[in-house]
């Protein structure tokens, strides 16, 4: 990612899950997604797209 991308990155209010995915990865890390239902204390992971059966 360039500089520019990550500013505009780092100042968005929407950001798409893609697009923090690359962010992340390009820091070494990886992106999980959980759900979390206040009202029932559970969590429930998410998985979207081609990373869905990792």
């Amino acid at each position: 990612m360039t500089q520019g991308a990550i500013s505009k990155l780092e100042h968005s209010d929407d950001v798409r899950v893609s697009t923090l995915r690359h962010y992340l990865e390009a820091l070494g890390a990886r992106l999980e997604l959980v759900a979390v239902f206040d009202d029932e204390d559970r969590r429930v992971p998410i998985h979207l797209g081609r990373y869905a059966a990792v």
